[in-house]
């Protein structure tokens, strides 16, 4: 709890107050009339990726070949509702509550009650690492993510490293 408050907060800060992730954003052209398209073509929530699981005939069609190669190729991410801004901020808060749980439980082994406070920040702000930095980088590195959007990603997981290591440190028993 107390490393999933500060962190929740400084994500919040990050993402409304000070925008730094605007940027890794961007808007559709014609947005009145696209945003109605996927309605249109029924897709539904979820993670869509052009040409993908495309049928035999599409393979062999020779119009569909050339839009391949000349792409665009991406993502888009389909929600099927307006997000739900007490659920997605509680679920969030959830998600770094649980992250800050198995980043202690390494700790408990590998750390004596009453260890110094840097060597907690050491081990506890180490496992932080992997917990906020690592698990989407291979997502973002495979989906084609910007070098400015990975860089950022790894900031916040570094400040939120720091915080967890910190909020361990005086918290160790």
């Amino acid at each position: 709890m107390v490393s999933a408050v500060p962190i929740f907060f400084v994500n919040f800060m990050s993402w409304v107050i000070i925008g730094h992730h605007n940027p890794d954003w961007a808007a559709l052209p014609n947005q009145a009339e696209n945003i109605r398209k996927p309605r249109e073509l029924n897709l539904e929530s979820g993670r869509c990726v052009c040409f993908c699981d495309r049928s035999k005939e599409e393979r062999e069609d020779e119009t569909v070949k050339a839009a391949v190669v000349v792409g665009p190729w991406g993502t888009i991410n389909l929600w099927g509702s307006a997000p739900n801004m007490v659920r997605k901020p509680g679920l969030t808060f959830l998600f770094y509550f649980v992250t800050a749980v198995f980043i202690a439980y390494p700790g408990t082994f590998a750390l004596n009650s009453g260890a110094d406070f840097s060597k907690v920040v050491q081990v506890t702000g180490t496992v932080a690492i992997l917990a906020h930095c690592f698990p989407f980088m291979s997502t973002n590195i495979r989906f084609g993510a910007t070098r400015k959007k990975i860089l950022m990603d790894v900031v916040d997981g570094v400040v939120y490293s720091i915080i967890t290591g910190a909020s361990s440190g005086t918290m160790w028993p």
